[in-house]
């Protein structure tokens, strides 16, 4: 006569299974995906020697890569502006002064401010950046790095400066790490008790089981 409890080995599979279950789900949890991004403050680029659109169009280029980015969140390009002007010291002067460049982002409610001063040197353009995080006051990175003059140099530039100052938690995550991995094994996983908890039924005349096939 078939037996209605499951035999030993049977609830050993069964309690392996729902630990794996357990683990699956447990670790897709741990590497979900990231919180909101952080708020960046982003400063006009301080010009030297140079036209000032230089420095416009380096600026729009970091603009829109930190839109596309899924690593930072732009505060309101006109509430930047205004809390430069209200600066005591006046804006040129803000955007040499660190202690100044912080309270611009508290201001506005950053997490991090970037600040960028732009200089040539004959044919290789000379750039300054200076990432600060608010809360704390403190100087991340102070970073000097050189750009040759040619045309779309500088987008490249901004392209890469955003990439690594901001990288998005999910284009750089491991596969192993991203989260429908996790979620597909823990379905996979979840099936496999399916089977084994439906393969253990007593066996019914006429009847055919799933694992028993």
């Amino acid at each position: 006569m078939p037996s209605s409890s499951l035999s030993g080995n049977s609830r050993v599979r069964a309690a392996l299974a729902v630990a794996l279950t357990h683990s699956f789900l447990a670790t897709g949890c741990a590497h979900s995906p990231a919180a909101t991004p952080r708020v960046v403050a982003l400063m006009p680029v301080d010009v030297v020697g140079l036209p000032p659109e230089s420095g416009s169009s380096l600026h729009q280029a970091l603009e829109r890569e930190l839109r596309a980015s899924g690593g930072a969140r732009l505060a309101s390009p006109g509430e930047v502006a205004g809390a430069l002007e209200r600066a005591p010291a006046g804006a040129k002067q803000c955007l040499a002064s660190e202690p100044c460049l912080i309270d611009v982002g508290r201001a506005v409610e950053a997490n991090t401010v970037l600040a960028l001063t732009l200089a040539g040197l004959g044919a290789t353009r000379l750039v300054r950046s200076r990432l600060l995080e608010v809360s704390q006051g403190l100087v991340l990175q102070d970073l000097q790095e050189t750009v040759v003059d040619e045309p779309g140099a500088l987008d490249k530039y901004a392209g890469n400066l955003s990439s690594r100052l901001f990288p998005d938690p999910q284009r750089n995550r491991a596969w192993y790490r991203q989260w429908w991995v996790w979620t597909g094994a823990g379905v996979a996983v979840a099936g496999v008790i399916s089977v084994i908890a439906i393969s253990q039924k007593p066996r019914e005349p006429g009847v055919v089981h799933l694992g028993r096939l």
